[in-house]
């Protein structure tokens, strides 16, 4: 049996998720970023994707029995159940994070955090956090009716953060190596176009990755 497509739906959730990150594309352009303002946005974006990623594992209901398979039997997945469950990926998710961060302080100094960058990034950062409370709020009456998958609402936050960061840390690598052979001052005339086409992929990929989290 064929997989049904789904159409695309821009409600006021998908404009204002597109809306934010086209503002964080002409601050990268104006500020003229490097490519470690970027890494932190959506470093941070995506710690906020999975605080509400583990509400929704907790709130939300009408998820499929057969996620809830422990020690070889369907269990009914009560609260109790799902924050236990929850309460795995989150810690997993945050863990995850953690040594991500302690690989980039150590190996990755372009990468490196600051309290600066932090001046420069929180703009963007909070509107990210409005952008997911929104979009919780708007698509809970929706989401609470649709039977869903628990083990794909957890994979689908990994492979959105994963598949994020492996681009970035690329980049970062592509830099580091461009700085240690002498090329870095002609790294830098292209380095912002790559952050701003990278920017523009990620944009795309939000956006369906959010159609296919709500609208499917």
């Amino acid at each position: 049996m064929k997989k049904e497509k789904y159409k695309l739906n821009f409600d006021l959730s998908t404009w204002s998720l597109i809306i934010i990150n086209l503002l964080t594309i002409v601050l990268a352009i104006t500020e003229k970023w490097e490519i470690r303002y970027v890494f932190w946005i959506y470093f941070f974006q995506n710690l906020i994707l999975g605080f509400f990623t583990f509400l929704k594992l907790i709130i939300l209901k009408n998820y499929r029995k057969k996620d809830f398979n422990i020690n070889g039997k369907i269990v009914e997945p009560t609260l109790k159940i799902k924050l236990i469950l929850a309460s795995f990926f989150i810690g997993t998710y945050l863990l995850f994070h953690l040594v991500y961060y302690l690989i980039i302080y150590f190996f990755i100094k372009d990468l490196s955090f600051s309290l600066t960058i932090l001046g420069l990034i929180w703009i963007p950062t909070l509107l990210f956090l409005i952008n997911h409370l929104f979009s919780f709020l708007y698509n809970y009456e929706n989401d609470s009716k649709r039977e869903k998958s628990f083990n794909e609402t957890i994979f689908n936050t990994f492979k959105r953060a994963i598949g994020m960061h492996v681009i970035i840390l690329f980049s970062a690598f592509i830099s580091n190596l461009a700085t240690e052979w002498g090329f870095r001052k002609y790294f830098i005339v292209y380095s912002l176009i790559y952050i701003i086409f990278f920017m523009i992929i990620k944009t795309i990929v939000d956006v369906k990755m959010h159609q296919k989290e709500h609208h499917v």
